[in-house]
């Protein structure tokens, strides 16, 4: 379960950055800017599905279309896990990046969620029909406190010796397993997101997989 899977400490601390946030009252949302990336994410560019399908969002409240997005199959997935692959490998750039670079790159994407809290809350609110003012004080918050704690993290994954009997030097190692896909159910868009990018980033999962959202952060 992803309950087991959140550390106490950062449980505690997103709990009271959500309660402070609460306790402020929200900005106007920002209704009335159309979503402006709607295709497939691999590999750090924007893709048309290759079938050139697409699917409509719905605004849950109205039922009216908020916009069409690039349906992605098997043959985006190939993709994707090719782009993967790629950048996996020994010598890459993702491979050869510093663990606290890698924590860097959460927190500018921390900082970008908070440039465009209003923003963010506003498309997840439109998407999924929670109240606005829960989806200020607590979804971005929430993700934002996500991102910073594990960033804090980045190059604190280490290995350990361990002693045993005999002449031997015991250690152990922790790395990348490698390419791997993730399905998850959409109820809590901002967070669930949160935890595929710290997936892709801090764990050295390459930033080459396949996503698929009505909006992303502009910047």
């Amino acid at each position: 379960m992803l309950s087991k899977a959140i550390p106490k400490s950062f449980a505690k601390t997103s709990t009271l950055a959500a309660s402070r946030s609460f306790a402020i009252a929200p900005p106007v949302p920002v209704w009335e800017k159309e979503p402006q990336y709607t295709k497939i994410f691999i590999n750090n560019e924007w893709h048309n599905s290759v079938s050139g399908k697409t699917f409509a969002t719905h605004n849950p409240t109205t039922g009216e279309v908020i916009a069409q997005i690039q349906e992605g199959d098997k043959a985006d997935v190939n993709k994707a896990v090719e782009a993967a692959s790629e950048a996996f490998k020994l010598g890459s750039p993702w491979r050869r990046m510093d663990a606290s670079q890698r924590g860097r790159l959460l927190n500018r994407l921390a900082d970008l969620m908070e440039r465009d809290h209003a923003l963010l809350a506003s498309l997840e609110s439109l998407d999924n029909g929670k109240p606005y003012a829960v989806a200020y004080a607590a979804d971005v918050p929430l993700s934002i406190a996500c991102l910073r704690y594990y960033a804090g993290w980045a190059d604190k994954n280490q290995g350990r010796t361990i002693p045993i009997n005999g002449d031997y030097f015991c250690y152990t190692r922790k790395e990348a397993v490698g390419v791997v896909g993730q399905i998850i159910p959409v109820s809590f868009l901002s967070m669930d997101i949160t935890f595929m990018k710290i997936l892709l980033v801090e764990l050295s999962f390459i930033n080459a997989s396949m996503e698929i959202w009505s909006s992303i952060i502009n910047g």
